[in-house]
């Protein structure tokens, strides 16, 4: 029995709202009159990892991409099931094929190049991302990635330089506000790190959600703890990737902690 386009679009549906154990079964039901649907496989693969089921996960995900071995969107899914499951070489070797089907793809340049970094391959790292700028120069997700490698560096000025041009790029995306406002909480420059969390608060709204850990660090060394507390239920509330469990449950844990303390 083929499957129709009303069930696909009520899979997607589920995986919208989170809806994992709901996914699973009915993506699952679904595969055993349609062996051979690459995208039930992907959905499968999802819910799974969802659930923190990531052998499970990645055995789905690599259906789909045997299924389907020329869609990139499939190998980029396995590839972070991977690294998820800290089986970076077993990422790396999907980004390679990812590579061999398109020399531009940008995430899987970027990939390999945080993969190749994280190891010290910095040379290597940055050939990759330069590739990756000749071919995406409006990027901002390739610029967070060479201000990641710059900061790495110990260039400084560098990895801001391409956070801001990055923020340009994409005002709503959180993640160069995020990695700038750490560099500069690394390296002491509190004021300034505070103001670039402020600004992405403003323009990346409720997408800003890892950035209000920073701003709980920030209040918690001037001993702003009402502010601290306030942050702390912000990212509680915000976070809903399931894969930050452990970090949800920490944030948690100190809020608690922080509210007995301030009864």
């Amino acid at each position: 029995m083929s499957i129709s386009n009303d069930q696909v679009e009520k899979l997607h549906d589920l995986y919208q709202q989170q809806q994992w154990q709901d996914l699973k079964k009915q993506a699952a039901d679904l595969i055993t009159s349609n062996p051979n649907h690459a995208e039930l496989y992907s959905l499968l693969g999802s819910a799974e990892l969802a659930l923190k089921n990531n052998t499970a996960g990645i055995v789905s995900l690599t259906k789909a991409c045997t299924l389907a071995p020329q869609d990139n969107d499939y190998h980029l899914a396995l590839a972070e099931a991977y690294l998820e499951s800290d089986q970076q070489d077993q990422a790396m070797l999907v980004y390679t094929t990812m590579l061999q089907q398109d020399p531009h793809d940008e995430d899987a340049l970027v990939g390999s190049a945080v993969i190749l970094a994280g190891n010290k391959s910095y040379d290597e790292a940055q050939a990759l991302l330069s590739t990756a700028r000749q071919h995406h120069p409006q990027s901002a997700f390739v610029l967070n990635a060479q201000g990641d490698l710059w900061g790495m560096l110990g260039q400084y000025s560098e990895a801001q330089q391409c956070y801001e041009q990055a923020i340009e790029l994409a005002p709503d995306d959180p993640m160069a506000y995020e990695n700038l406002a750490d560099m500069l909480y690394d390296l002491d420059e509190i004021e300034e790190a505070e103001a670039v969390l402020l600004e992405g608060f403003e323009n990346a709204g409720p997408e800003m959600t890892t950035g209000h850990l920073t701003m709980v660090d920030i209040c918690m060394d001037q001993e702003r703890i009402a502010e601290a507390i306030q942050h702390l239920e912000r990212y509680i509330v915000q976070e809903t990737n399931p894969q930050a469990d452990d970090l949800k449950q920490e944030a948690c844990a100190i809020l608690e902690e922080l509210k007995k303390e301030g009864a």
